[in-house]
C-alpha cells in the first residue's frame, strides 16, 4: 500500500471497548500513523439487519433493499485499497456481527460485480481458548470469494486473551497488547 491507501476495518464484536474493538482502534492508529486514511466501522453498533424470508437475493440483479448502514459500509470498502476484518470468537464460533455482515454482504451486494477484486484484505481473529482458526479461516475464505489479495507469511494473526482491561501476556491491568 502506498502512503495515501485508503483502509476500512470492521470490527465485528457486540462488545463496546472490548479486545477487537481496542485491536482496532490500535490497528487504525498504527495506519494512520503512516499516512493511511483509516475508518473503522463498529459493526455492533451500526444498524445491519440480518438477511429476511423474502429471497428476493436468490433472483433480484439488485442490491439490497432493506433500509440500514450497509449500502455505507459496502460503499467505503469499495472505495478502499484495503479492508481488515477484526473478529472476534464467540460460542466456538464467529460472533454474530460479523457473520451477519458477511452474509448481508456477501449475497446482496458482493455478488453482483465482485467490486472489492484485487483490493488487500486482512484478518485478526480475537479469541480466549478455543476456535481462532476455524473463525480465522472463515473470513479468509470470504476475502478470497471475493476475489481479494491476502498478503502474508502464512501465519495468521491470531490474539489469545481474557478480559478486555487486562493484558493477553501478564494479566494485570494495563493497555491492550502493551507490555506492562
Amino acid at each position: 500500500m502506498d502512503a495515501r491507501s485508503r483502509v476500512t476495518i470492521l470490527c465485528g464484536s457486540e462488545r463496546s471497548d472490548g479486545n477487537t474493538e481496542q485491536i482496532s482502534r490500535y490497528s487504525a492508529d498504527y495506519l494512520s500513523q503512516r499516512g493511511h486514511e483509516v475508518e473503522v466501522f463498529c459493526l455492533g453498533r451500526l444498524n445491519i439487519e440480518p438477511c429476511g424470508t423474502c429471497g428476493d437475493c436468490n433472483f433480484a440483479q439488485r442490491p439490497c433493499t432493506i433500509d440500514d448502514d450497509m449500502p455505507r459500509i459496502i460503499e467505503r470498502m469499495i472505495q478502499s485499497d484495503a479492508v481488515i476484518y477484526a473478529a472476534p470468537v464467540h460460542g466456538f464460533g464467529l460472533a454474530h456481527p460479523m457473520q451477519v455482515f458477511i452474509e448481508r454482504a456477501g449475497v446482496c451486494f458482493l455478488r453482483f460485480e465482485r467490486p472489492l477484486e484485487n483490493k488487500i484484505g486482512e484478518v485478526i481473529t480475537i479469541g480466549r481458548r478455543y476456535s481462532l482458526g476455524s473463525v480465522h479461516d472463515q473470513l479468509v475464505n470470504n476475502i478470497l470469494l471475493n476475489r481479494m489479495i491476502k498478503p502474508g507469511s502464512g501465519y495468521p494473526v491470531l490474539l489469545e486473551g481474557g478480559a478486555p482491561e487486562k493484558s493477553f501476556r501478564t494479566g494485570k491491568a494495563c493497555p491492550l497488547f502493551m507490555p506492562c
